[in-house]
């Protein structure tokens, strides 16, 4: 595949896996980021893969090419509502300074 055109290819992705949670919440879908991090899948050689190895192994992914994330879309089992003010957690807000 060559080399990679954009050095800011986590962010590019980032930016479109967003844009397509955003179109699939107007489309009345649901959606979960799946972040592609660790793999606790042993190779054959029985040492440890890293999720790129897995993700190579499992979607026959060509040489080169790398996953940022996986998106699971579908429609939700029910409907959550936004948390308010009053249930957030105190500690983890912070106005205007950390």
């Amino acid at each position: 595949m060559g080399q990679l055109a954009s050095h800011a290819w986590v962010e590019d992705a980032s930016l479109a896996l967003f844009a397509m949670m955003l179109q699939a919440e107007e489309l009345g879908l649901g959606s979960c980021w799946v972040q592609v991090m660790v793999s606790d899948t042993l190779g054959k050689d029985g040492q440890p893969l890293t999720s790129h190895q897995y993700l190579q192994q499992l979607l026959d992914l060509p040489e080169g090419v790398e996953v940022e994330a996986i998106l699971a879309l579908g429609h939700p089992a029910r409907e959550l509502r936004p948390r308010t003010l009053e249930e957030a957690r105190p500690e983890r807000i912070h106005w205007g300074k950390y």
